[in-house]
This record gives structure tokens, C-alpha cells and sequence, in this order.
């Protein structure tokens, strides 16, 4: 789906999206988000932007018994900074996420959303006007071969221009156009529930 097609977007069931700062300096920490079970309450420290909303699980289009999902997108992020520079050396840490998502058309037959992306930015991060679609709520159309630092490991789910594949993995470095990207196994659209651990190695 191009950026100027109306499509409707896929429905996105569960998603940590993590927004994060490179502050100059504090202690380290680690934190967990448990989504394994339904709730009827968002989870506390998680803000959302753009159309996403929580119901039992945290979606990022609209709720399509409340408005189209044409052209929809939101953001689930965690709401205060998380350090990622190292206090002692002034180096940057390591880090890992571990989350699972599931993503439903819907209608199998119909066309559908563009994805998701696991996103790494300056702090605080504004869900961009015209983001939707292939754009996956990152980046706007001026900012497709730039912008803000921002880094995302985004799961595909069609082929736009600048994509190899419909359903693939992608590492974006400040624009949509991933610099790496593997081919995914199955269709990721079909409502089974996807594992992912994003990792980064600071001394590798």
C-alpha cells in the first residue's frame, strides 16, 4: 500500500512499542510488562498516541466498529525516558525487549495494514501527521529518506516501493527504507500470536 492509497489498516492486538531517550547520564534499571492475560485496565507507565487505545490488549488502529480504519495508526509507548548510556563510561548500553504481538485482518481476502515497528527515539516522541500506512506511524512523507534519529525494527506486512517483500523484518535508521531486512517464514497478518526479542550489542 502506497502512502496516497486508502486501505484499511490492519488491527493490531498486542504491541510494546518502547520510546526511548539518550539522556547523558543515570543509573541503570530494568523493567517488565507482563500482557500475558487480558485486562480491562491500561497498564500503568505506557502512553498512547495517534488512534491507539487499550481493550483488554493494547491496539494501535481505531476500533473498527467505532470509524474505518483507513489510513489509521498509533503508537504504545513507555512514558518517561529510559537511560541508554552507560553513567560510568559515557558508552552505550545494551539493552533487550522481548515482546509478542498478533496482527488480524479484517477480512482475509480483504487488503490490509502495513505492520508495526518496534521504535528506539529522542524523548519526547510525537506520532508524525501523515503517518499512516506504509509509514507505519514513524515518519511522515517529507521525513521518508530522514528526519529525527530514530531507530525501528519494523514487522512488514506489504509491500510498498521501498520494500523487498510483502511480510519481512526491517532495521530503520532515521527513514522508512530499511538498511537490512529477512524475509518472514508466514503471513504475519493471519492473527497467530508472533514472538520477538530486539537485542543491541554495545560492544559488538
Amino acid at each position: 500500500m502506497g502512502i496516497s492509497v486508502a486501505v484499511p489498516s490492519l488491527l493490531l492486538l498486542l504491541l510494546l512499542s518502547v520510546a526511548l531517550l539518550l539522556p547523558p547520564a543515570a543509573a541503570r534499571f530494568s523493567f517488565t510488562y507482563n500482557f500475558t492475560a487480558a485486562s480491562d485496565s491500561a497498564p500503568s507507565g505506557i502512553s498512547f498516541q495517534g488512534d491507539a487505545f487499550f481493550n483488554k490488549f493494547i491496539r494501535l488502529t481505531r476500533d473498527e466498529r467505532v470509524g474505518p480504519l483507513t489510513s489509521s495508526a498509533g503508537r504504545a509507548f513507555f512514558s518517561r525516558p529510559i537511560p541508554l548510556l552507560d553513567p560510568v563510561s559515557r558508552r552505550p548500553a545494551s539493552f533487550a525487549s522481548a515482546f509478542s504481538f498478533s496482527i488480524s485482518a479484517p477480512e482475509p481476502s480483504a487488503a490490509s495494514g502495513d505492520g508495526l515497528a518496534f521504535f528506539l527515539s529522542p524523548f519526547p516522541s510525537v506520532i508524525p501527521n501523515r503517518s499512516a500506512g506504509g509509514l507505519l506511524g514513524l515518519f511522515n512523507s517529507s521525513a521518508r529518506n530522514g528526519g529525527r534519529s530514530l531507530v525501528a525494527v519494523e514487522f512488514d506486512t506489504y509491500r510498498n516501493d521501498w520494500d523487498p517483500s510483502d511480510d519481512h523484518v526491517g532495521i530503520d535508521l532515521g527513514g522508512i527504507a530499511s538498511v537490512a531486512t529477512a524475509d518472514w517464514p508466514t503471513s504475519m497478518k493471519d492473527g497467530r500470536t508472533a514472538h520477538a526479542r530486539v537485542a543491541y550489542d554495545a560492544e559488538a
